[in-house]
């Protein structure tokens, strides 16, 4: 089971007639190294009103509960390649008070007719954003879990992004020639700052390359020891690369730095989780829970910490919510899909695998499972496609060569059984001895 990497996503506030708030002093510097930035002026062949997107732009938001409380954001589109080719960079600073921390992020978007693609997006677009919109071009991107970001530009020069139920106005910084300067004047962090490392180090975890990404999260800590995001962020790479005292002991110093990152609480139960310390687990995500009621992540990973210690009912609630919150989650279907299958409710389980599987062809597990559920079922050729599938992906996988002797020991095709059985021995996986003597029984050989 994976952990997402924390990203914090920030929420905008202002309405679509406020005026544009002037960069604040005090705002908090957005923690993108300015020699990330590469503005590349757009074909002169796009329309102007296309071109016009070009650039680096800024704005602040203010907490209208607390205008102490205010965000510097910027937005750099980077590249305009065509119209359904577009390349940005969005980046925002941190707000403790707002339980926000600093961050960006790179995106592919496009640039549309706002009246032909908006409804499609975005059903929460209010009739005021609309209004004050109106049908013009409009860049679209969106974030991974599937929440649209919209910007379009006013007859001021200013761009107004929203996504659809609240707005902020940005200006721009110079022209995209000048831009990587001018951001950097603007307040961006540099290269060798804490947060630096913190995002490549993000890149690292998100490629695999787990040592990497401890590194930098190392760096980034020794630089800002209160930094409570690269703790935790250094906490999932040493989750995921198996050292789980390791992952709990950075957890639990990002909870004494921050004690309502719900993302530590649910890092640290996955940790617990790899220890099988399920208790643990399921109190902590529980934990997370009660800080953010909306965190999909921690339903998920409860879901399988429940469905490890046999409470079936509990982790099906549980997967369902994470699934309600985040319709896309590939992961929380799969999981799913496995307690349908330990309760022998093979269609159900089939259908998650299903859905799991368009959301992610290349998880080789979830063929593996989802070929389980079709063996439950006596469905043994649809079964040995599964297993067959999964091979492709993992030819390692002494687990799916069993599982398929096993299909082609109910089809009676006893030499392919045979043939898979030793497959899976010669790697080292453990065939059930009670398989084995049921198979020599009724191919009359001997193992």
């Amino acid at each position: 089971m994976k952990l997402l990497l924390l990203i914090m996503v920030w929420w905008l506030a202002l309405g679509p007639s406020s005026a544009p708030a002037a960069p604040a002093k005090d705002a908090a510097s957005p923690p993108l190294p300015a020699e990330e930035i590469r503005v590349v002026p757009p074909s002169p062949g796009l329309p102007a009103a296309v071109r016009e997107f070009s650039g680096t732009w800024y704005g602040d938001w203010v907490d209208p509960k607390s205008p102490e409380n205010r965000i510097r954001e910027i937005l750099v589109v980077e590249e305009i390649a065509a119209l359904d080719k577009v390349k940005v960079i969005f980046s925002w600073g941190e707000c403790p008070a707002c339980q926000i921390q600093a961050g960006w992020q790179r995106f592919s978007g496009k640039i549309t007719d706002l009246c032909v693609d908006w409804p499609k997006l975005d059903g929460s677009v209010t009739p005021a954003a609309a209004k004050a919109l109106g049908e013009k071009k409009i860049l679209v991107f969106q974030h991974p879990e599937g929440r649209a970001f919209l910007f379009v530009l006013s007859e001021d020069g200013r761009m107004l992004g929203t996504d659809g139920a609240a707005h902020i106005w940005m200006s721009r910084l110079g022209q995209p020639a000048a831009a990587a300067k001018e951001t950097a004047d603007a307040g961006l962090a540099g290269a060798k700052s804490a947060r630096f490392y913190v995002n490549r180090g993000g890149e690292h975890l998100q490629k695999g390359q787990f040592d990497l990404a401890i590194a930098d999260f190392t760096q980034a800590v020794q630089i800002n020891p209160g930094d409570a995001a690269a703790y935790h962020n250094r906490g999932v790479a040493q989750e995921r690369s198996g050292r789980y005292d390791l992952a709990i002991a950075d957890a639990t110093k990002a909870l004494e730095l921050n004690p309502k990152l719900a993302e530590a609480y649910s890092g640290r139960g996955t940790a617990f989780e790899g220890q099988g310390r399920y208790d643990q687990a399921i109190a902590d995500c529980t934990q997370a829970l009660a800080i953010n009621p909306r965190y999909a992540q921690a339903y998920h990973n409860r879901g399988v910490a429940y469905e490890r210690t046999g409470q079936y009912d509990q982790a099906i609630a549980d997967l369902s919510q994470a699934l309600e919150i985040n319709p896309k989650f590939a992961e929380a279907y799969s999981n799913r899909g496995v307690v349908y299958e330990r309760k022998g409710q093979y269609d159900q389980a089939i259908a998650d695998f299903t859905r799991a599987l368009e959301l992610n062809l290349g998880d080789a597990k979830t063929y593996r499972d989802r070929g389980l559920a079709h063996d439950g079922k006596g469905q043994h050729d649809q079964a040995i496609a599964d297993f067959t599938r999964a091979l492709k992906l993992g030819p390692r996988d002494g687990l799916a060569y069993q599982y398929r002797a096993m299909s082609h020991f109910g089809k009676k095709e006893f030499a392919k059984a045979w043939e898979d059985v030793r497959t899976a021995q010669s790697l080292g996986s453990k065939v059930a001895p009670e398989f084995l003597q049921d198979l020599e029984k009724a191919s009359g050989r001997k193992n």
